[in-house]
């Protein structure tokens, strides 16, 4: 769910001629932010990759992750200070938790971060979370990528999902979002038939197969989305397709619910399940 700090890097990766002007700019406070019903909050805090006249390469990207910033919680009973932690199998590998507080479905939470000059807020709630009814895997061929997901679960309100995944063949063990992830319920009936992409990654961009491989162990979570969280991940995928092709291209930014900086704080009413792959 890392997306900010990687998106405005590569959008300043432009060619550029010698009458071009430059305009440096300041680095902006970009957090990314989820708690799930049963689990932890989970956030990341870095910078925006300030554009310059000399070249920044993609080595530097782990100096704009901010490791001390005061990151709180208040859910209306009580107030958490959040930890920074490392997880090496996890990118990136600092983010900050706690383990007093877990999310619950329904339950309104705020979140801010302070950090030197930087200040931000952002407040979400936990929707009702979906199960999906059953899973069926198809063969579609051998080697790499031929196993394919496909998801039944019921959709009553019209709502809007999406999907992550990661699987024991990726490099970590964070879920990405399911490539064509996001599910606008409105497309749909009651019932509803979706096939469960892997997730495109900067580790797999070259050589992306949306299917798994035979034999991963794969794991799947769907979310369940509000309004402001369904506007994010909408407009995630249009980026992540449109922005590709040189005729439609994306134009519009990503959608923030940060007040005092950019990227989101979202509840997401979760579940996770675990899948074995056909050899």
């Amino acid at each position: 769910m890392k997306y900010y700090i990687a998106i405005l890097f590569f959008s300043c990766l432009i060619s550029c001629t010698a009458e071009d002007i430059i305009r440096e700019s300041e680095p902006l406070l970009v957090v990314e932010g989820w708690i799930e019903e049963g689990n932890p909050p989970e956030v990341i805090v870095s910078t925006t990759i300030p554009i310059k006249k000399e070249f920044t390469s993609l080595d530097k990207v782990a100096d704009y992750f901010i490791r001390w910033a005061k990151v709180t919680i208040d859910d209306g009973e009580r107030c958490v200070i959040l930890t920074g932690t490392i997880d090496r199998d996890n990118f990136p590998q600092y983010r900050y938790t706690t383990g007093e507080m877990s999310g619950i479905a329904g339950r309104t939470y705020r979140l801010t971060v302070e950090y030197e000059d930087y200040y931000a807020t952002a407040v979400t709630s936990i929707p009702k979370a979906v199960e999906v009814d059953s899973f069926k895997i198809e063969k579609m061929g051998e080697g790499k990528g031929t196993r394919r997901i496909k998801a039944h679960f019921t959709n009553s309100n019209n709502d809007n999902f999406q999907f992550f995944t990661f699987s024991s063949s990726d490099r970590y063990r964070n879920y990405a979002a399911s490539h064509m992830g996001y599910v606008s319920g409105e497309m749909f009936g009651n019932h509803i038939e979706y096939t469960v992409c892997r997730g495109r990654t900067i580790n797999n961009w070259d050589n992306f197969k949306p299917g798994f491989n035979p034999g991963d162990s794969v794991m799947v979570k769907i979310c369940r989305l509000d309004s402001e969280s369904s506007i994010y991940w909408r407009l995630f995928e249009e980026m992540s397709i449109l922005s590709r092709n040189p005729y439609f291209p994306a134009t519009e930014s990503l959608y923030s619910n940060i007040d005092g900086g950019l990227g989101y704080w979202f509840g997401y009413g979760a579940k996770e399940y675990m899948l074995i792959m056909p050899e």
